[in-house]
């Protein structure tokens, strides 16, 4: 069965953590049976009845997936960041009102049924094309653990702290994301351990208001 699904799936180039997951159960019988056979020589050495030993065993190596578990549902019920920027932005933005996005494909705002212009930003020209030269009035920046998905030009970063004010942060992690462990092919911003890092799900969300609209 390991062969089969290694030569299915898991020779490709991309592999996500997540492909791993039609292996749990047998992993799960493994350690079912590792824990029998380690609880029994565990109860012949210290004189423990082996039904007593098994079972204080398999609570010991149970009890951090539980935890686990417990939390990463406690967090994926919680408001997706981009939700709650959508949320903020939904009473600010007017028809007028224009708007950069730097979140790409994956970080992106859902901002549909809000009336406003977004705009877009072209490396080419270093501008967001206006005649004027004129900037967004807002410009959202997403950042992450993840950063494949959450890649912002060093251009809108030095243009966001010379001409804008952040206004507003909606934060996915906390600063100690080094304990957190993520699979940076794919775009799910959740770790796979490391929970005490994580807020909400998604990246954290920084808004910004030009200076000049203070």
């Amino acid at each position: 069965y390991f062969s089969a699904f290694y030569f299915a799936i898991g020779n490709g180039r991309t592999v996500f953590f997540r492909y791993v997951l039609p292996l749990v159960p047998l992993v799960c019988l493994f350690g079912a049976v590792g824990v029998c056979h380690a609880g029994e020589w565990i109860a012949s050495r210290i004189g423990m009845s082996s039904r007593g030993a098994v079972a204080t065993l398999a609570l010991l190596v149970a009890a951090p997936s539980v935890v686990n578990s417990a939390w990463f549902d406690i967090l994926l019920a919680r408001t997706d960041t981009r939700v709650v920027a959508r949320a903020w932005l939904a009473s600010r933005l007017r028809p007028d009102s224009t708007l950069y996005d730097a979140g790409g494909y994956y970080a992106t705002l859902d901002l549909s049924g809000l009336r406003f212009h977004p705009w877009y930003f072209q490396r080419d020209t270093g501008s967001f094309g206006h005649p004027q030269g004129e900037n967004p009035h807002w410009l959202v920046l997403p950042d992450s653990p993840l950063l494949r998905y959450t890649q912002v030009a060093p251009e809108i970063r030095a243009l966001a702290a010379r001409e804008y004010v952040l206004v507003k942060v909606v934060r996915g992690t906390k600063t100690r994301v080094r304990f957190a462990l993520y699979d940076q092919q794919d775009a799910f911003f959740m770790p796979v351990s490391g929970f005490s890092t994580v807020e909400r799900p998604g990246p954290t969300i920084r808004i910004y208001r030009r200076r000049d609209l203070q």
